[in-house]
């Protein structure tokens, strides 16, 4: 079955090994490319993509269809039957995730459809999932749409590899594509993301804030909410962490592998 070549774009360090690799001739030019706008990606994404590789992109002929959260998006923090989709700590571990497949793999398909590509238009869709992360590799769900990966078969890099890769081609230094309150964040990530993006930080403790109106619901591993931990001593930040795991009862230790992450492949690329 002959497919149209289309790219789910994440605005990661392997979505910008990938836009390189198709200005350099190595992979081929998509017909279309798109990213699913959660309204709560990091700035710092936003920011690389409008000053580094929107430009690159454009100058080959090429763009990114920045899909808004509404109309596409059905549902925001809570499914139609009042569910959190977010994977939220809770005193005994962690929820299951589905705000994924509600807020990028579905409006993807949705605005896929809309321009015309379906089961009497298939397509091949591209993700960005590199070599290391074979693991997360899953179908789409739909016939039409086969999903394929450009950097574990045609071009295959391992995470460090393409943000090298970007690197050496003269690029600033990659940024990890998430949004601002995921709560698969590492430590680390928290920490930068209150230094370099403290508005960011302040909209992550506004939504945990909303959602525990309801559930005893946490964004950051250890059952402490953002707000309790957001005056914390920059040199103090990973002292209070080790505390933290010390005494937490949560099986879960805020630095886990991309392998346990979400695996619907549309984060974090």
């Amino acid at each position: 079955m002959n497919r149209t070549l289309t790219w789910s774009y994440g605005g990661g360090t392997q979505s910008i090994a990938i836009a390189i690799l198709v200005g350099e001739g190595k992979l081929p030019r998509p017909e279309y490319i798109g990213i699913a706008d959660t309204s709560r990606e990091k700035s710092s994404t936003w920011k690389y993509h409008k000053e580094v590789i929107k430009p690159y992109l454009e100058g080959i002929g090429l763009e990114v269809d920045i899909i808004p959260h509404k109309p596409y998006a059905y549902v925001d923090l809570y499914s139609h039957k009042g569910k959190i989709l977010m994977p939220m700590f809770t005193r005994t571990g962690m929820m299951r995730t589905f705000c994924s497949h509600q807020w990028k793999r579905y409006v993807l398909r949705r605005r896929m459809r809309e321009l015309g590509y379906g089961p009497k238009n298939p397509v091949e869709t591209w993700l960005g999932m590199s070599k290391d992360e074979f693991k997360r590799m899953k179908p789409s769900g739909v016939k039409w749409m086969e999903h394929t990966y450009p950097l574990i078969y045609e071009y295959p890099l391992e995470r460090d590899e393409c943000r090298q890769l970007v690197i050496d081609r003269g690029f600033p230094a990659p940024p990890k594509s998430s949004c601002w309150m995921c709560p698969h964040m590492s430590d680390a990530e928290w920490l930068e993301m209150r230094q370099d993006h403290p508005d960011d930080f302040e909209k992550a403790i506004k939504v945990e804030e909303e959602l525990q109106k309801k559930e005893e619901v946490y964004l950051f591993w250890a059952g402490v909410s953002l707000r309790d931990v957001a005056d914390v001593a920059d040199d103090k930040w990973f002292d209070m962490v080790s505390s933290l795991r010390k005494r937490s009862s949560s099986k879960m230790d805020g630095q886990l592998a991309f392998d346990d992450f979400c695996d619907s492949g549309f984060c974090f690329v």
